[in-house]
């Protein structure tokens, strides 16, 4: 009994190295559980209870929608040049905007900051490159534009209630380099 249980444990230890065997073998016990409706999701609204994630995706939407400001931000420039600022981008800005990028969640194009650290020399002289055009001729990538927004419940609040979540928005790691280039003057 003792070694059928020491080898439960090992073979339970070997699969918590392997993470895709770890999280199929997590999914096909969690499949045998109940069936029930997860009450954390559920949102209700309205006296209504939505458990379609669609439905829900729509009400998160239109929550965080009504929150956002779209007044534009007032620039104040004072028309004093700073050559500082027009300089063009340098390798070593890009090498450093990248190691000082957190390893957070991508954006909609799915590329993490562990992919841009591992860029060899040639390729950060390109990626400085693309900077350098997006710089001069101030074409945005779309991409850049979009965020996904997820939604993240607050702390010790109910879940079921829409208003207890805040949105967290996913943006391109690309952009997010290119952003720190041009505010660490």
């Amino acid at each position: 009994m003792k070694k059928a249980s020491r080898n439960y444990w090992v073979s339970i230890c070997n699969i918590s190295r392997n993470l895709r065997m770890f999280y199929s073998m997590l999914n096909k016990i969690s499949n045998h559980v109940s069936q029930d409706i997860n009450i954390s999701n559920l949102i209700i609204r309205n006296n209504r209870i939505i458990s379609n994630p669609q439905q829900q995706s729509n009400l998160f939407v239109n929550f965080f929608a009504l929150r956002i400001q779209h007044e534009p931000i007032p620039l104040d420039y004072n028309g004093v040049y700073n050559s500082n600022l027009n300089h063009p981008i340098q390798i070593q800005e890009t090498i450093k905007a990248i190691q000082t990028t957190r390893n957070s969640t991508p954006g909609a194009d799915n590329i993490p900051a562990a992919w841009f650290k591992r860029l060899n020399n040639q390729q950060v002289h390109a990626l400085t490159a693309s900077f350098q055009e997006i710089f001069i001729t101030t074409n945005i990538p779309q991409q850049w534009k979009h965020s996904l927004i997820i939604p993240i419940p607050k702390p010790s609040k109910d879940k079921t209630i829409i208003s207890s979540y805040r949105p967290i928005a996913l943006t391109s790691v690309r952009a997010k380099i290119f952003e720190r280039i041009l505010t660490d003057v």
